[in-house]
């Protein structure tokens, strides 16, 4: 679909790249974000 739009497999494969190393680092900083959440809640619990 890039290559389509971009009309330059250089510049469509840069794009689509981009676009899963996007993906990726919100997929790591949300799983990241819920595991402190979560061991954040059981601290609670032990000390409350």
């Amino acid at each position: 679909v890039e290559y389509l739009r971009e009309g330059d497999p250089v510049r469509a494969l840069r794009a689509t790249v981009g676009l899963g190393v996007g993906y990726g680092a919100s997929f790591v900083v949300k799983l990241a974000l819920g595991l402190l959440m979560a061991v954040l809640w059981v601290v609670w619990l032990i000390v409350g």
